[in-house]
């Protein structure tokens, strides 16, 4: 576990509850700063401890997903002030959301609601994490909400691209600031790395920099470099901190 992460999670940490704080670490190549990718960890009876990969699975697909990404913003923001004094080489949090909040018109309101309890936090320490399943969607449908979180100071992040059926040209139409790739579509296991530098040219084209997330491990940190990849992270074990400190009247149910 990274010191940034380690140390987050240390903040946050307090007591024992089934929902667990979990970062990852995206390193930039550079500087010395960060980012850190923040999920809630489930662990429950049936399913055990979530990975970060397995959540993301989960959340995506039912409407807990809802509550857990409300119960996420009202945590990160209530640390945000604390997490930016303590780590200040950090960049911002990331918190991954799905097409579904962007379809009811509620990611906006959330987080205004959620900013306003807790004022001192600073918006733009924070990214909206949304997966590339979006450019399946009606865009112009999602498009008023994004502007409208957009506009609070909220930065936002298209991941997991590269599925070999992404329209990716309809990134043009979104007001994304970056891109999280997918290690599939990095292809960083074979010996020719044209396919995922073009990629990469085609997110820079887009004005999106690229960010080659989950690698299987350090000695592919050089090629994500090489094809012009901004900064990495490191495949994560799911490991995480106990949360605290949630409304009382706040209950995850199905």
């Amino acid at each position: 576990m990274s010191f940034y992460k380690n140390a987050a999670s240390a903040l946050i940490e307090s007591g024992a509850e089934p929902i667990f704080f979990d970062f990852e670490e995206v390193k930039l190549f550079s500087s010395d700063k960060t980012i850190l990718r923040s999920t809630l960890s489930v662990s429950s009876l049936e399913l055990g401890v979530l990975t970060m990969r397995q959540y993301r699975f989960v959340a995506r697909r039912t409407a807990v997903g809802d509550q857990l990404v409300e119960r996420h913003i009202h945590k990160l923001l209530y640390k945000l002030p604390e997490l930016t004094e303590a780590l200040p080489d950090v960049l911002f949090y990331t918190v991954p959301v799905y097409p579904r909040l962007l379809k009811n018109n509620t990611l906006c309101d959330i987080l205004v609601r959620e900013f306003s309890k807790n004022p001192k936090a600073d918006l733009s320490r924070i990214a909206i994490e949304i997966s590339a399943d979006i450019l399946y969607e009606q865009l112009d449908e999602l498009t008023p909400e994004l502007l409208k979180v957009k506009e609070l100071g909220v930065k936002l992040i298209v991941s997991e691209v590269g599925d070999p059926f992404c329209p990716l040209l309809r990134l043009k139409k979104l007001p994304f600031d970056m891109a999280f790739l997918d290690t599939v579509a990095l292809h960083l296991k074979d010996d020719d790395p044209t396919l995922p530098r073009s990629l990469v040219l085609m997110l820079s084209s887009l004005k999106l920099d690229a960010y080659a997330c989950e690698l299987q491990n350090e000695a592919l940190v050089p090629l994500a470099e090489s094809i012009g990849c901004k900064g990495y992270s490191v495949f994560a074990t799911g490991d995480g901190a106990e949360l605290a400190d949630a409304p009382e009247s706040f209950e995850v149910t199905e």
